[in-house]
């Protein structure tokens, strides 16, 4: 009976030292994290004082933090996101407002006959339309270095070269081009191709400005 008392009081020994020695690595291993985490210790108020007083000093010397914001610097979150609301609102207003005046811009350039749109060209126009249509059907912009150079098959009407005559014929091809005669088919306004209507309204101006045999006679 006493051996038996004797075993048992070892074992419970044995498993309380392995305890004790499992729960002092534990808190070994929590101090090491505590201590990782904190400024210095400390042994009475005072001190405590003292080294939050340090520790602000050098956090204040620390360039590579971002600092402190004042409250009252603080953006209202609130009235930012209404003045988004309001710029989202306008925008789509501003949008809608376009898209009717490209509508209607369509329909004010696209009469229904080739008369009335002969009727709205300028005689600028009217000569380089006429000219394409008895060329290739194309007409040609390109700047260089000597100036530009705007034509057709047949004629380059920048020559001799002057910044007066650039405009002038320029202004007539994008009369061609508004009025849909011509189409920019290079999409960096350097090659225009006649349309279906603009031969149209180029063949009703070459007959309008061609003397009848009557008259002739």
């Amino acid at each position: 009976m006493q051996r038996k008392l004797q075993v048992f009081v070892s074992s419970t020994y044995v498993d309380m030292r392995e305890e004790r020695q499992v729960a002092v690595s534990l808190l070994k291993a929590f101090q090491a994290t505590v201590t990782s985490k904190i400024c210095r210790f400390f042994g009475d108020v005072n001190e405590l004082k003292l080294i939050v007083l340090q520790s602000v000093a050098r956090f204040a010397l620390d360039q590579d933090l971002s600092g402190w914001v004042r409250r009252s610097d603080v953006v209202d979150p609130k009235a930012t996101l209404e003045e988004m609301e309001r710029l989202r609102g306008e925008n789509t207003e501003l949008r809608r407002q376009l898209a009717e005046w490209e509508a209607s811009k369509l329909a004010s350039v696209s009469p229904d006959s080739p008369a009335e749109v002969a009727s709205q060209l300028n005689e600028d126009a009217k000569v380089l339309l006429v000219d394409a249509k008895d060329g290739d059907g194309q007409i040609l912009y390109a700047r260089h270095s000597g100036g530009a150079s705007l034509g057709t098959g047949t004629k380059n009407f920048l020559e001799p070269y002057s910044d007066r005559e650039d405009a002038r014929w320029r202004s007539a091809l994008f009369e061609l081009r508004d009025h849909r005669l011509a189409d920019d088919t290079s999409s960096n306004g350097t090659i225009f191709r006649l349309t279906r209507l603009g031969y149209q309204v180029a063949d009703l101006i070459d007959d309008s400005s061609t003397p009848s045999a009557t008259s002739s006679a």
